[in-house]
């Protein structure tokens, strides 16, 4: 894929990409808040910045966006800079996995929600995390894959995603992508 502007307007592009009070973050707060449920945004727990908050409830939730954090469903690969993209997103699973560990260890409850599953159904997603809230229950500790590296295959024309779990790194997986071709009439 070529880039079709400079790495100056890129860089200045991406420097613009907000980290807190995302519009699925607002949804998904103001679903919360009409619940009744009180919390702290991007607030420093356990010397962890965490996106939601409840102190009463000892529950800390994360909203990783595709990109930033590996989603193994939208990740995509940029076309510039490689190199740097591939520290940058294997620096930001390895955080995500130390803040989640140092939050469980210190008796919080930690959820960590994809940014694809509040644009799907905002709804859903509140249901869900009002459950928690509500029974006081850890949420499962499923197996929460993150792509850490992602290459091109040209010749299988598609994409090959190397996994971490982020709750234990050394379990690890790949997985093929196939790109989806258009076809024109």
């Amino acid at each position: 894929m070529i880039d079709n502007i400079s790495m100056e307007q890129r860089s200045d592009l991406m420097s613009k990409v907000r980290g807190w009070d995302t519009d699925v973050e607002v949804v998904l707060r103001r679903l919360l808040w009409k619940e009744g449920f009180r919390y702290r945004k991007n607030h420093k727990t356990e010397g962890v910045r965490v996106d939601l908050v409840f102190p009463r409830f000892r529950m800390a939730i994360f909203i990783d966006g595709c990109f930033w954090h590996g989603c193994p469903l939208h990740y995509t690969i940029p076309g510039t800079r490689e190199e740097f993209w591939q520290t940058k997103l294997r620096t930001n699973v390895e955080r995500d996995r130390r803040q989640t560990l140092k939050l469980e260890q210190n008796g919080w409850r930690v959820l960590r929600i994809w940014e694809h599953e509040v644009e799907g159904d905002p709804i859903k997603v509140a249901n869900k995390i009002c459950r928690y809230l509500r029974s006081g229950r850890r949420p499962r500790k499923r197996n929460d894959w993150r792509v850490v590296r992602a290459e091109n295959n040209s010749k299988l024309q598609g994409k090959i995603f190397f996994l971490q779990n982020l709750h234990d790194e050394s379990i690890e997986k790949r997985e093929f992508v196939v790109r989806s071709v258009s076809r024109t009439r």
